[in-house]
Order: C-alpha cells, then sequence, then structure tokens
C-alpha cells in the first residue's frame, strides 16, 4: 500500500483512532467519527455526514421502541440502519486518506507544532490545502518534466549556522526535513557530524544520503565536493619539507 503521508505508518494509524467509533453496532456511535474529523478540518462534508449518520441511527430507535418488531416499518428501518453501517465503514477509509493529509499539511505548515520525523520517502507532489486530492497511485506515474536549466544545482551548506530558509533551498533536503533540523538543532545547539545529525533527528540515513557530501558542520570555507579531492591531494605549504642537501661547495 502506498504512503498516504511522509511519517510513516505508526503516525497515520495514531490519528486514525476516530475510526474507533464506527464499531458502534447500528451507527450507535459511528456518526461521532464523522463530526470529529470534519470539526477539526472545517470541512462541511463530513459535518453533514455526520448529521445524516446521527438521523439514520435516531430512527432506527424510535421504530424500536413505538413499533412492533413484525411492522413493515420496523423491518425497513432496520434494512436502512444496517445499509447506512456499511455505508459510514466504506466513507470513513474514503475519507481517512484526504483527512490524513489535511492533518500532516497543517503541522508541516504550523511554525509552532513540532514536525514529526520525516521517514517515508513519498514520491508524490504532496497536495497543498487548496489543491485536489488526486490518486496518490494516478500521481506517481506522472513524470515532471524539469529541464536542465530549471533544476537547482546542489550546494555546501553550514548545517549549524543557516538558516531554515537556506537549508530548506538544498535541492536534497526541503522544507520539511529543514524544518526538523532546525528544531533538533535550537535544542541539542549544534551538530558535531553526519552521524550525529542522524541520530538527533531520529531521520533514516537514505533520506538524506545524497545531501550528506554537500553538508559541514564548521565555519570552515566552503568548497564544492569536486574540489575536496583535489585539496586532500595537495599539501599544504606549511607541511612540505625540503629535503637537505649534501656534499661541499666548490668556490672557482
Amino acid at each position: 500500500m502506498d504512503p498516504i503521508t511522509p511519517f510513516g505508518r505508526k503516525w497515520e494509524y495514531r490519528h486514525s483512532l476516530w475510526l474507533n467509533w464506527l464499531f458502534g453496532p447500528f451507527l450507535l456511535t459511528g456518526f461521532i467519527s464523522f463530526l470529529y474529523i470534519g470539526i477539526r478540518t472545517k470541512k462541511n462534508k463530513w459535518i453533514i455526514a455526520g448529521v445524516i449518520y446521527f438521523i439514520v441511527m435516531a430512527q432506527y430507535f424510535f421504530y424500536f421502541g413505538n413499533y412492533d418488531s413484525d411492522s413493515t416499518f420496523f423491518n425497513l428501518s432496520i434494512l436502512l440502519v444496517c445499509a447506512g453501517w456499511v455505508a459510514a465503514w466504506v466513507h470513513a477509509f474514503q475519507a481517512r486518506r484526504e483527512y490524513l493529509r489535511i492533518i500532516a499539511l497543517q503541522v508541516i505548515n504550523d511554525p509552532l507544532r513540532h514536525t514529526p520525523p520525516y521517514i517515508v520517502n513519498t514520491t508524490y507532489p504532496f497536495p497543498g490545502a487548496k489543491e485536489p486530492f488526486e490518486n496518490i497511485k494516478h500521481v506517481k506515474k506522472q513524470k515532471t518534466s524539469t529541464s536542465v536549466t530549471e533544476q537547482k544545482e546542489p550546494f555546501v551548506i553550514n548545517i549549524n549556522g543557516a538558516s531554515m530558509q537556506e537549508i530548506a533551498s538544498h535541492p536534497y533536503i526541503g522544507n520539511i526535513l529543514a524544518r526538523q533540523i532546525v528544531q533538533v538543532r535550537d535544542k541539542v545547539g549544534e551538530f558535531k557530524s553526519f552521524a550525529h545529525l542522524v541520530e538527533e533527528t531520529n531521520m533514516k540515513p537514505h533520506i538524506i544520503a545524497k545531501a550528506k557530501p554537500y553538508i559541514q558542520f564548521s565555519e570552515e570555507l566552503q568548497t564544492t565536493p569536486s574540489n575536496w579531492e583535489d585539496k586532500e591531494k595537495k599539501p599544504s605549504g606549511s607541511t612540505v619539507k625540503k629535503e637537505p642537501t649534501s656534499g661541499r661547495i666548490v668556490d672557482y
């Protein structure tokens, strides 16, 4: 199954506990699920759905208390509430994908909320709040046609001194990783090494593997990775020692 958000399965399951309300028999508590996600995301369509499922549930208990179990109205009431219960389950799992994406965007865009570790390398373009939520399998098949001139060139960056905007502008890091790195950096002070960065941010190493050659941890002069090998091969002037010469000096 394709990932829904970049925060991983555990985060998604933890934010899907509202589905448990659907286990209530005959929609007794199922309508609460839709009222919850509708109020939290301010989506009227889910609030309206919750009201409809509440009416379907309420009519069953109305006929249950006022009509005989052999009456036609009671039988129709049971049929309606059972159909509504099944429809609520199908509707809830369809709404879950969109709900999780909206919640993930709220976390990413809110500077005051802690961003969970970015542990899933999603390949689809994460939709914006006003963009349509397309099927992820359909989106993954689309290839982005970016010309060579439009592609950003990677650059060396001091991970301890750069701002979040500077880190996010790196083509191998992006906004989500940059926010996570800066939040952890504010707590630990500075990162000592790449291993320390991965450990403190609780980040999967392959997520930031491409950016590893371009990350520096001190205020040294920034150079491109292509020049590193040349610099290592060239000994500095202070370390080069002249070999002493031996022999007699002949004065003519």
